[in-house]
C-alpha cells in the first residue's frame, strides 16, 4: 500500500486461493479507517526515528543534497523538518482518519490490474462486484488476463484536479554547473553521482524512452571499458535516464540522466574527467554500428526474458493504465476510454518489432543530444 503526491496504489502477490481474502482486505481500506491513539503514536515514533537516522547517515545526506540540487525545496521532496513532525502530531486521531478517508474514498476512481493464475470469468466477476462494487466501469467489461500476481493503480491526482492533466510538481534543477562534496570520516572511497537535465522529447513516448535507455546502456558499457578495464580506477558504475512519472502529462515531464560510480578518493578527478570525455565523445561522434547491434540484442533479450515473469506483465499493464489516464480529460476517472487507450499502449509495449527496427545508428546518434544536451551540470560526491 502506498500513497504519494501523484497517486495511491495497492500491490499484492499470492496464490489464487487467496484472491478473495486479498479483495476483502482491499475493500476494507475504503471503509472507516481504524486509527486510534496507539497507532498514531507508533507512526510518530517511526517518523522521529527516521529523522534521527537521516541526520547521521552519510548516504541519506548524499541523497538529500542531490535531491536539493535537482528538485529544489518543494514540499513533496524536501527533507522532513521538526515543524513538519509537529504539524503531523497536531492532526490527532481525527485528522488521520479524515486524511485516510480522502485518500481512499471511492474505488471507482481506481484502475485495477490482475495478472496471473486468476479464476475464470464466472468466478472472478462476482468477486469483483462483491468487494469493489463502486468500481467504474463495470468490472465485467475490463478484465486483463496475463500470467501471476496482482496490482492496482489509481488516479494521478485528487478530485480537485478533475478536468485537467497532472503537471509536474517541481522543477528546481540547477541550471549552472554545481559541485558538492560531503565528507565522512574513516573512509577513502568516493561515491559520486553526475546529473544533467534531459532536453524536451527524451521521454515523451515509448520510442523516446527506449532510445534514451539504449543510450544510457551505451554510456555504461563505455565507462566499464574505460574506468574498470583500461584505467582500473572504479569499483562500480551505472548510467540511467529517469523519465519521470508516467502519471505526469508528457509535456510536463522532467527527465534527467545520471551517471554514478564509486572509486578511491585519490582517483576521483581521473574518473570525473573520464565520464566527461565519454559523454563528450558520444555527443560529437554518436554510436558505432557495433554498439547499436549490442544494445538492440540486449533490449530484445531483456524483453523476452521479462515476459516469463509476472512482475514484468504487471509493470507493463500498470504503466499503460497510468499513462492512459494522464492523457484523459478526467484523469481521476477510470473511464472506458482510458482503458481503451491503455490497451493500445500495452499492445505497443508487448509488440516492439517496429520499434526495434527503427533503432538505427542515425536515430540513436540523433537522440544523444536529447539525453545529454550538455555535459552533467550537477556533481555530488560522498567522500
Amino acid at each position: 500500500l502506498a500513497a504519494s503526491h501523484y497517486g495511491r496504489s495497492f500491490t499484492a502477490v499470492g496464490a489464487v486461493k487467496d484472491l478473495e481474502v486479498a479483495l476483502q482486505l482491499t475493500a476494507l481500506h475504503f471503509r472507516r479507517p481504524r486509527f486510534d491513539t496507539v497507532a498514531v503514536e507508533q507512526l510518530l515514533s517511526l517518523i522521529k526515528q527516521d529523522k534521527q537516522t537521516e541526520q547521521t547517515d552519510p548516504s541519506r545526506q548524499f541523497a538529500l543534497r542531490l535531491q536539493e540540487l535537482t528538485q529544489g525545496d518543494a514540499d513533496h521532496v524536501r527533507a522532513t523538518k521538526e515543524e513538519d513532525i509537529a504539524a503531523i502530531q497536531s492532526r490527532g486521531v481525527d485528522g488521520f482518519r479524515q486524511l485516510w478517508s480522502r485518500l481512499f474514498a471511492d474505488p471507482g476512481e481506481w484502475s485495477w490490474v490482475l495478472v496471473g493464475a486468476v479464476p475464470d470469468d464466472d468466478t472472478l466477476r462476482p468477486l469483483l462486484s462483491r468487494y469493489l462494487a463502486g468500481l467504474r466501469p463495470d468490472p465485467s467489461c475490463s478484465a486483463w488476463m496475463g500470467q501471476g500476481g496482482a496490482s492496482g493503480g489509481d488516479c494521478p491526482g485528487s478530485a480537485a484536479r478533475r478536468g485537467r492533466r497532472v503537471r509536474a510538481l517541481a522543477d528546481g534543477f540547477t541550471k549552472t554547473p554545481t559541485s558538492a562534496v560531503l565528507r565522512r570520516a574513516g573512509d577513502s572511497t568516493a561515491e559520486t553521482q553526475m546529473v544533467v537535465r534531459c532536453a524536451k522529447g527524451a521521454a515523451d513516448d515509448l520510442k523516446a524512452r527506449t532510445l534514451s535507455r539504449a543510450i544510457a546502456d551505451t554510456v555504461c558499457r563505455r565507462l566499464q571499458q574505460k574506468l574498470r578495464i583500461d584505467l582500473g580506477v572504479a569499483y562500480s558504475m551505472s548510467c540511467e535516464v529517469d523519465c519521470d512519472s508516467q502519471v505526469v502529462d508528457a509535456e510536463s515531464r522532467l527527465p534527467h540522466a545520471s551517471v554514478a560510480f564509486s572509486c578511491r578518493e585519490s582517483s576521483l578527478d581521473t574518473c570525473l574527467a573520464a565520464v566527461q570525455s565519454v559523454i563528450s565523445d558520444l555527443r560529437t561522434q554518436g554510436l558505432s554500428e557495433e554498439e547499436v547491434s549490442t544494445t538492440l540484442a540486449q533490449l530484445k533479450s531483456q524483453h523476452h526474458e521479462g515476459l516469463l515473469e509476472n512482475d514484468y506483465w504487471v509493470s507493463l499493464l500498470v504503466t499503460s493504465v497510468l499513462e492512459a489516464r494522464s492523457q484523459s480529460d478526467d484523469p481521476c476517472a477510470a473511464s472506458r476510454m482510458s482503458l481503451e487507450v491503455a490497451g493500445r499502449l500495452f499492445s505497443e509495449k508487448m509488440n516492439r518489432d517496429a520499434l526495434w527496427d527503427s533503432m538505427t545508428k542515425e536515430a540513436l546518434s540523433a537522440h544523444v543530444g536529447l539525453v545529454f544536451p550538455t555535459e552533467p551540470t550537477v556533481v555530488v560526491t560522498l567522500a
